[in-house]
Protein backbone atom coordinates (compact mmCIF):
# COMPACT_ATOMS: atom_id res chain seq x y z
CA UNK A 1 0.00 0.00 0.00
CA UNK A 2 2.99 2.42 0.59
CA UNK A 3 4.57 1.74 -2.63
CA UNK A 4 0.79 1.97 -4.31
CA UNK A 5 0.15 5.87 -2.56
CA UNK A 6 3.97 6.81 -3.21
CA UNK A 7 3.62 5.80 -7.04
CA UNK A 8 0.46 7.35 -7.67
CA UNK A 9 1.79 10.46 -5.94
CA UNK A 10 4.90 10.62 -8.23
CA UNK A 11 2.66 10.01 -11.25
CA UNK A 12 0.76 13.27 -10.06
CA UNK A 13 -2.96 10.98 -9.49
CA UNK A 14 -2.85 11.86 -5.80
CA UNK A 15 -2.54 15.53 -4.37
CA UNK A 16 -0.15 16.21 -1.86
CA UNK A 17 -2.87 16.86 0.70
CA UNK A 18 -3.93 13.57 0.13
CA UNK A 19 -1.59 12.08 1.00
CA UNK A 20 -0.70 14.18 4.15
CA UNK A 21 -3.98 12.97 4.93
CA UNK A 22 -3.77 9.91 4.15
CA UNK A 23 -0.23 8.95 5.65
CA UNK A 24 -1.37 10.06 8.99
CA UNK A 25 -4.15 7.59 8.92
CA UNK A 26 -2.04 4.76 7.65
CA UNK A 27 0.87 5.16 10.57
CA UNK A 28 -0.70 3.40 13.29
CA UNK A 29 -1.23 0.24 11.22
CA UNK A 30 1.67 0.37 8.55
CA UNK A 31 3.53 -3.24 8.64
CA UNK A 32 6.70 -1.60 7.11
CA UNK A 33 9.76 -1.96 8.95
CA UNK A 34 12.22 -1.77 6.57
CA UNK A 35 12.84 1.28 3.87
CA UNK A 36 15.66 1.37 1.75
CA UNK A 37 17.53 -0.67 -1.14
CA UNK A 38 18.43 -4.26 -1.20
CA UNK A 39 21.75 -3.25 -0.45
CA UNK A 40 21.02 -1.71 2.79
CA UNK A 41 19.04 -4.40 4.10
CA UNK A 42 22.23 -7.05 3.77
CA UNK A 43 23.83 -4.13 5.90
CA UNK A 44 21.81 -4.09 8.24
CA UNK A 45 21.95 -8.31 8.31
CA UNK A 46 25.59 -7.76 8.87
CA UNK A 47 25.11 -5.33 11.91
CA UNK A 48 22.00 -8.06 13.10
CA UNK A 49 24.42 -10.58 12.87
CA UNK A 50 27.65 -8.67 14.65
CA UNK A 51 25.79 -7.57 17.48
CA UNK A 52 24.27 -11.30 18.44
CA UNK A 53 26.90 -12.26 20.87
CA UNK A 54 26.00 -8.67 22.82
CA UNK A 55 22.95 -10.59 23.90
CA UNK A 56 24.40 -13.58 24.16
CA UNK A 57 22.92 -15.29 21.18
CA UNK A 58 24.56 -17.05 18.07
CA UNK A 59 22.47 -17.61 14.42
CA UNK A 60 23.82 -20.84 13.68
CA UNK A 61 22.33 -21.14 9.89
CA UNK A 62 21.66 -18.52 6.94
CA UNK A 63 18.38 -19.30 4.98
CA UNK A 64 19.38 -17.60 1.70
CA UNK A 65 17.03 -16.58 -1.46
CA UNK A 66 19.57 -17.23 -3.70
CA UNK A 67 21.45 -13.98 -3.58
CA UNK A 68 24.49 -14.89 -1.73
CA UNK A 69 26.05 -11.31 -1.73
CA UNK A 70 24.33 -10.96 1.88
CA UNK A 71 26.12 -14.26 3.17
CA UNK A 72 29.83 -13.50 1.69
CA UNK A 73 29.15 -10.16 3.49
CA UNK A 74 29.01 -11.96 6.87
CA UNK A 75 31.29 -14.70 6.10
CA UNK A 76 34.45 -10.95 5.60
CA UNK A 77 33.22 -9.97 9.19
CA UNK A 78 36.72 -10.73 11.43
CA UNK A 79 38.77 -10.51 8.62
CA UNK A 80 36.75 -12.99 7.16
CA UNK A 81 36.48 -15.37 9.74
CA UNK A 82 32.90 -14.94 10.26
CA UNK A 83 30.39 -13.30 13.11
CA UNK A 84 32.04 -16.12 15.22
CA UNK A 85 35.23 -16.90 15.76
CA UNK A 86 35.79 -20.85 15.30
CA UNK A 87 32.48 -21.47 14.63
CA UNK A 88 30.91 -21.73 10.88
CA UNK A 89 27.92 -20.68 9.20
CA UNK A 90 25.40 -22.54 7.42
CA UNK A 91 23.96 -21.32 4.66
CA UNK A 92 20.67 -23.12 3.36
CA UNK A 93 18.86 -22.44 0.61
CA UNK A 94 15.29 -21.45 0.58
CA UNK A 95 13.08 -24.27 -1.45
CA UNK A 96 10.58 -22.27 -2.30
CA UNK A 97 12.73 -19.80 -4.06
CA UNK A 98 14.50 -22.59 -5.79
CA UNK A 99 11.06 -23.54 -6.80
CA UNK A 100 10.10 -20.18 -7.99
CA UNK A 101 13.18 -19.82 -10.26
CA UNK A 102 12.53 -23.25 -11.67
CA UNK A 103 9.61 -21.33 -13.54
CA UNK A 104 11.37 -17.93 -13.72
CA UNK A 105 13.94 -19.83 -16.45
CA UNK A 106 11.37 -21.82 -18.29
CA UNK A 107 9.18 -18.97 -18.90
CA UNK A 108 12.50 -17.18 -20.37
CA UNK A 109 13.60 -20.05 -22.25
CA UNK A 110 10.23 -19.02 -24.32
CA UNK A 111 11.28 -15.26 -24.42
CA UNK A 112 14.79 -15.92 -25.64
CA UNK A 113 13.85 -19.46 -27.81
CA UNK A 114 12.84 -17.75 -31.35
CA UNK A 115 13.11 -17.95 -35.37
CA UNK A 116 12.77 -15.54 -37.82
CA UNK A 117 10.11 -15.49 -40.71
CA UNK A 118 9.59 -13.16 -43.61
CA UNK A 119 6.14 -11.10 -43.72
CA UNK A 120 5.53 -8.16 -46.21
CA UNK A 121 6.53 -5.73 -43.54
CA UNK A 122 9.93 -7.19 -43.20
CA UNK A 123 11.58 -10.36 -40.93
CA UNK A 124 9.66 -11.05 -38.02
CA UNK A 125 10.55 -12.85 -34.72
CA UNK A 126 7.91 -16.20 -33.20
CA UNK A 127 8.22 -17.90 -30.35
CA UNK A 128 9.36 -21.12 -31.01
CA UNK A 129 7.97 -23.24 -27.56
CA UNK A 130 5.26 -21.34 -26.63
CA UNK A 131 1.47 -22.52 -27.77
CA UNK A 132 -0.42 -25.17 -27.07
CA UNK A 133 0.99 -28.33 -26.65
CA UNK A 134 4.58 -27.21 -25.86
CA UNK A 135 6.09 -24.45 -23.30
CA UNK A 136 2.76 -23.16 -22.48
CA UNK A 137 1.71 -21.87 -18.61
CA UNK A 138 0.14 -24.69 -17.77
CA UNK A 139 3.24 -27.48 -18.56
CA UNK A 140 5.47 -24.99 -17.22
CA UNK A 141 3.44 -25.01 -13.99
CA UNK A 142 3.66 -28.76 -14.11
CA UNK A 143 7.64 -28.72 -14.12
CA UNK A 144 7.73 -26.57 -11.30
CA UNK A 145 5.69 -28.27 -9.37
CA UNK A 146 7.29 -31.79 -9.75
CA UNK A 147 10.96 -29.93 -9.33
CA UNK A 148 9.52 -28.85 -6.00
CA UNK A 149 7.99 -32.00 -4.81
CA UNK A 150 11.38 -33.80 -6.14
CA UNK A 151 13.63 -31.48 -3.53
CA UNK A 152 11.66 -31.35 -1.05
CA UNK A 153 11.61 -35.12 -1.08
CA UNK A 154 15.05 -35.54 -1.21
CA UNK A 155 15.78 -32.85 1.34
CA UNK A 156 18.56 -34.44 3.26
CA UNK A 157 19.55 -36.85 1.18
CA UNK A 158 22.57 -36.94 -1.70
CA UNK A 159 22.76 -34.41 -4.17
CA UNK A 160 23.04 -37.07 -6.68
CA UNK A 161 19.66 -38.48 -5.45
CA UNK A 162 18.30 -35.21 -5.46
CA UNK A 163 19.35 -34.21 -9.21
CA UNK A 164 18.32 -37.52 -10.31
CA UNK A 165 14.46 -36.92 -9.20
CA UNK A 166 14.60 -33.61 -10.65
CA UNK A 167 15.62 -35.16 -13.80
CA UNK A 168 13.06 -37.99 -13.75
CA UNK A 169 10.27 -35.45 -13.62
CA UNK A 170 11.54 -34.16 -17.18
CA UNK A 171 11.48 -37.29 -18.72
CA UNK A 172 8.29 -38.59 -17.53
CA UNK A 173 6.39 -35.47 -18.40
CA UNK A 174 8.07 -35.90 -21.77
CA UNK A 175 7.16 -39.91 -22.07
CA UNK A 176 5.04 -41.22 -24.64
CA UNK A 177 3.85 -44.87 -25.31
CA UNK A 178 6.30 -45.49 -28.29
CA UNK A 179 8.98 -44.04 -25.97
CA UNK A 180 8.53 -44.59 -22.19
CA UNK A 181 11.55 -42.51 -20.54
CA UNK A 182 10.85 -43.73 -17.07
CA UNK A 183 14.26 -45.14 -15.96
CA UNK A 184 14.94 -42.55 -13.44
CA UNK A 185 11.50 -42.75 -12.17
CA UNK A 186 10.56 -44.18 -8.46
CA UNK A 187 9.42 -48.29 -8.83
CA UNK A 188 7.06 -50.11 -6.73
CA UNK A 189 3.46 -50.04 -6.23
CA UNK A 190 3.48 -46.92 -4.64
CA UNK A 191 5.41 -44.91 -6.57
CA UNK A 192 4.32 -41.68 -8.27
CA UNK A 193 4.96 -42.54 -11.79
CA UNK A 194 1.80 -44.16 -13.23
CA UNK A 195 3.81 -46.44 -15.35
CA UNK A 196 6.39 -47.98 -13.26
CA UNK A 197 3.46 -48.52 -10.97
CA UNK A 198 1.81 -49.99 -13.58
CA UNK A 199 4.96 -52.27 -14.18
CA UNK A 200 4.93 -53.37 -10.60
CA UNK A 201 0.97 -54.20 -10.18
CA UNK A 202 1.38 -56.43 -13.42
CA UNK A 203 4.51 -58.08 -12.10
CA UNK A 204 2.90 -58.59 -8.33
CA UNK A 205 0.07 -60.14 -10.16
CA UNK A 206 1.90 -62.59 -12.43
CA UNK A 207 3.70 -63.54 -9.10
CA UNK A 208 0.45 -64.45 -7.49
CA UNK A 209 -1.01 -66.38 -10.59
CA UNK A 210 2.54 -68.50 -10.75
CA UNK A 211 1.74 -69.35 -6.68
CA UNK A 212 -1.91 -70.39 -6.91
CA UNK A 213 -0.96 -72.13 -10.36
CA UNK A 214 1.49 -73.82 -8.22
CA UNK A 215 -0.57 -74.65 -5.31
CA UNK A 216 -3.38 -76.02 -7.95
CA UNK A 217 -0.48 -78.54 -9.28
CA UNK A 218 0.29 -79.84 -5.62
CA UNK A 219 -3.21 -80.12 -4.70
CA UNK A 220 -3.68 -82.16 -7.58
CA UNK A 221 -0.77 -83.67 -9.10
CA UNK A 222 -1.09 -82.35 -12.84
CA UNK A 223 -0.06 -79.16 -14.73
CA UNK A 224 -1.35 -76.63 -14.49
CA UNK A 225 -2.00 -76.09 -17.69
CA UNK A 226 -4.64 -78.62 -17.98
CA UNK A 227 -6.00 -78.94 -14.75
CA UNK A 228 -9.28 -77.86 -13.07
CA UNK A 229 -10.05 -75.17 -10.87
CA UNK A 230 -11.12 -75.50 -7.24
CA UNK A 231 -14.32 -74.83 -8.14
CA UNK A 232 -14.92 -77.55 -10.76
CA UNK A 233 -14.85 -75.06 -13.75
CA UNK A 234 -12.33 -75.33 -16.47
CA UNK A 235 -9.83 -72.83 -15.99
CA UNK A 236 -9.92 -69.54 -17.41
CA UNK A 237 -7.22 -68.35 -20.53
CA UNK A 238 -5.51 -65.53 -19.09
CA UNK A 239 -5.50 -61.77 -20.39
CA UNK A 240 -2.78 -60.28 -21.72
CA UNK A 241 -2.07 -57.26 -19.34
CA UNK A 242 -2.10 -53.55 -21.27
CA UNK A 243 -0.09 -51.27 -19.96
CA UNK A 244 -1.60 -47.68 -19.35
CA UNK A 245 -1.30 -45.00 -22.18
CA UNK A 246 0.25 -41.72 -22.01
CA UNK A 247 -1.70 -38.57 -23.22
CA UNK A 248 -3.77 -38.44 -26.13
CA UNK A 249 -1.80 -38.47 -29.77
CA UNK A 250 -1.45 -34.87 -30.50
CA UNK A 251 -0.51 -34.45 -26.78
CA UNK A 252 1.92 -37.32 -27.28
CA UNK A 253 3.30 -36.06 -30.23
CA UNK A 254 4.07 -32.46 -29.12
CA UNK A 255 5.67 -33.66 -26.38
CA UNK A 256 8.41 -34.86 -28.43
CA UNK A 257 8.40 -32.03 -29.97
CA UNK A 258 9.30 -30.33 -26.80
CA UNK A 259 12.13 -32.90 -25.59
CA UNK A 260 13.61 -32.70 -28.99
CA UNK A 261 13.15 -28.37 -29.31
CA UNK A 262 14.96 -28.06 -25.87
CA UNK A 263 17.61 -30.34 -26.04
CA UNK A 264 18.00 -31.44 -29.61
CA UNK A 265 20.45 -34.33 -30.45
CA UNK A 266 22.74 -33.33 -27.22
CA UNK A 267 19.68 -34.32 -24.67
CA UNK A 268 21.02 -36.12 -21.70
CA UNK A 269 19.04 -39.48 -22.05
CA UNK A 270 18.03 -41.46 -18.65
CA UNK A 271 20.15 -43.85 -17.13
CA UNK A 272 19.75 -46.24 -13.78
Amino acid sequence: MCIRINTNLKKRKVQQEQYEEWKKKHLDQCMLTFEGSFSDMERLAVQLWGRSTDIKVRYCTYIGDGDCSAYRALQQINKNQGPYINHQIVKDECIKHVHKRMGTELRKLVQVTTMDYETKGGTKKKKVLSGRGKLSEPVMEKLQSYCGNAIRDNVGGSVADMKKAIWATFYHCTSTDSQPRHNLCPHGEKTWCFWNRAIALQEKEKEGKDRLHREKEEALGESSATCVSFYGKQKKPKTSFKMPSHKDRERRRTQINLFTVVYGSTAPRPSV
